[in-house]
């Protein structure tokens, strides 16, 4: 992992999935992010996740380019239209891409794992301590593998091997507690 310094500039990235179309819920996200980032005199990029489609509507994502224009936001990166999208930045043209390390981390033991949590199910948030854990462990959902049924947990401090300064600011140090 490349060393990161906590003064590097602000990277953001608005994510919507074109699998429906979008709800309050991603226009205060998407208004939420913006605002961080521009505050913060960051680099802000759109990243449409279309690995999903079976459930891909032309209509769900033209709905994404017409949300942000209504919100008035800009990005520096990203598609600026549907087509752009389908030509240039779509995940479907880097499926063998994606397959040759998925097909990498499987011939690594213990690397691929199935999650057997689902939306419904009863977990504690992610910055809440782990039942399972002692006093000093936190619990960032699935960073690593545990057994069925299990929560992943994290003893403070981190062990050196796992030190990175995206992951411990996200867990210890999120942006927005800055502001």
């Amino acid at each position: 992992m490349a060393n990161v310094a906590f003064n590097d500039p602000v990277r953001g990235r608005l994510a919507p999935t074109p699998s429906g179309y979008l709800h309050l819920g991603n226009a205060v996200n998407f208004v939420l992010t913006w605002l961080l980032v521009r505050r913060a005199g960051g680099h802000l990029h759109l990243r449409i996740d279309d690995l999903d489609r079976a459930r891909l509507r032309p209509a769900y994502l033209e709905n994404i380019f017409q949300t942000i224009r209504w919100l008035g936001l800009d990005y520096d990166t990203g598609p600026r239209d549907a087509e752009e999208f389908e030509q240039a930045y779509s995940q479907q043209h880097h499926l063998a891409e994606y397959q040759a390390m998925l097909d990498d981390l499987r011939s690594k033991s213990g690397l691929v794992y199935a999650c057997t949590c689902s939306r419904t199910s009863n977990l504690p948030p992610a910055r809440q301590r782990c039942p399972k854990a002692g006093a000093g462990a936190v619990r960032p959902h699935l960073l690593r593998p545990a057994p069925p049924g299990a929560c992943a947990c994290l003893p403070r401090p981190l062990p050196s091997s796992m030190r990175g300064a995206a992951l411990c600011r996200q867990i210890w140090q999120p942006l927005w507690a800055t502001l």
